[in-house]
């Protein structure tokens, strides 16, 4: 069903009058087809497609003009707009200037619309610290062989989103086969997934987030900072601890020391824009899963 069949009873005929029409007053002469041409297989067959000429349709007390296309110029360029000369009449310039004014205003328009209001930039990809750094601690796990790769890492951090922090094993690999089902991951991955999270929910830092009143998992924030800048990131884990802010991020696969410098400035900013936007302090933890 296309988007304008629901019109067709108001400009159709009834199937038994699609050759049945009246001349069109103020119409040319037309022909018998309301088509230009046919495919080759209804080459030799009767007409059979809307006569042109005032029809009535199946729906409606008005009526329809169906036109005879070999009585239209086709394929010639349409103009487009109006003409210029339908805009500068003979006024001693006045439309002239006026047209002017218009061009130099949408100019002007468009080049302020083309600049940026921010430059947004995302916290994983930042080159510089913010200027109120927090120390980052990190508590990488040990060296382990198994899955790694994007995919993996999605599949951990899924779950980690997803499961109860109180989730048993059982239902940590229930929640891992979900996710798993989505990303397409294969069974060695769901079995490494599984063991990763419920390692991860082990850890100390977990019991604390269990234990706190308020807290958020892939948290979204948004920090304005100096010359325009726009900063955003999703912070894996925050919660609220003594009137401050504990905030976590799980990374999965490579060590974590390699890139210790990009993941600290990540946490960094995630530190200051909690802490500027809620006015509490904030501390930071790179987990390794």
């Amino acid at each position: 069903m296309g988007w304008l069949e629901p019109l067709n009873k108001a400009i159709y005929p009834s199937r038994e009058n699609w050759r049945k029409s009246r001349i069109a007053p103020g119409c040319p002469q037309f022909g018998e087809a309301s088509v230009v041409e046919r495919p080759l297989e209804y080459d030799r067959e009767p007409e059979f497609s809307v006569r042109p000429g005032l029809i009535t349709p199946q729906r409606g007390s008005h009526q329809v003009v169906w036109w005879d296309p070999s009585r239209l110029k086709l394929g010639e360029d349409g103009g487009h707009g109006l003409q210029q000369e339908e805009l500068l009449k003979d006024d001693g310039g006045a439309s002239s200037a006026q047209y002017q004014a218009w061009r130099e205003q949408r100019a002007r328009i468009i080049d302020a619309s083309a600049r940026p209001t921010f430059a947004v930039f995302l916290a994983s990809q930042a080159a510089d610290a913010p200027l109120e750094p927090v120390v980052v601690e990190i508590s990488a796990r040990g060296a382990a062989d198994g899955p790694a790769g994007r995919r993996f890492g999605a599949l951990v951090h899924a779950v980690l989103r997803d499961v109860p922090l109180d989730a048993i094993p059982t239902t940590i690999r229930q929640w891992t086969q979900l996710n798993a089902r989505i990303l397409g991951a294969p069974a060695e991955e769901i079995e490494a997934a599984s063991t990763r999270v419920e390692a991860a929910l082990r850890h100390p830092l977990l019991d604390r987030a269990r234990a706190a009143g308020r807290k958020h998992r892939e948290y979204p924030v948004m920090l304005r900072v100096e010359n325009a800048r726009l900063m955003e990131g999703i912070i894996d884990l925050a919660f609220l601890e003594n009137d401050t802010w504990v905030i976590v991020d799980f990374k999965t696969g490579e060590d974590i020391s390699l890139r210790s410098d990009r993941y600290q400035r990540q946490l960094q900013w995630y530190a200051s824009a909690l802490s500027r936007l809620t006015g509490l302090p904030a501390t930071a933890y790179l987990l390794g899963v």
